[in-house]
């Protein structure tokens, strides 16, 4: 029996899906078309759009104050403004 090369640098096994991914619809909902349309504008004037969180009737796990965020960026203000949104939206940002 043969030991595994330690050389071998082959990770792609790692990154099979488990699941099948979710199945796309055809056609977008009127939101969505609706947000595409803005963000197709805004792009062309700004060079970049946004489409900002909408938060749901009841928060996911309890009460924002009881959840803790994790922000990773690679560039710092972006980073920190995230946090800051998220902390004043009553959530512990990290």
């Amino acid at each position: 029996m043969s030991s595994p090369d330690d050389a071998d640098l082959d990770f792609t096994g790692l990154a099979e899906p488990k699941s099948p991914p979710p199945r796309v619809r055809e056609t977008p909902t009127p939101a969505e078309e609706e947000e595409a349309l803005i963000g197709a504008s805004a792009l062309g004037k700004e060079g970049f759009h946004l489409i900002a969180a909408r938060r749901a009737a009841s928060a996911p796990g309890g009460a924002p104050a009881t959840q803790v965020v994790l922000v990773v960026d690679d560039d710092l203000p972006t980073g920190e403004l995230a946090a800051r949104v998220l902390r004043r939206a009553g959530y512990q940002a990290a």
